[in-house]
């Protein structure tokens, strides 16, 4: 089992929607070390920065929780 599904899964937006990390804290007013730790899988987020993050890529918080997406977008 992946620990990191939330992490994977910002990593996947951030990719999919060509932004940086960084950009992701800007927009969301998350630190952006908070930002790299949530994708490193150091830290999870509160529901409220799920949220947060969630309504920025408009998905749900199920989107980000849920299993990795499997799509390779190298």
């Amino acid at each position: 089992m992946d620990d990191n599904v939330i992490g994977k899964n910002i990593k996947y937006y951030c990719d999919l929607y060509n932004e940086k990390p960084a950009a992701l804290a800007t927009a969301t007013r998350i630190q952006k070390s908070h930002i790299s730790e949530f994708i490193k899988g150091d830290r999870l987020p509160s529901f409220d920065k799920l949220e947060m993050i969630a309504n920025h890529f408009r998905v749900s918080v199920d989107d980000l929780t849920e299993s990795p997406i499997e799509f390779d977008l190298k």
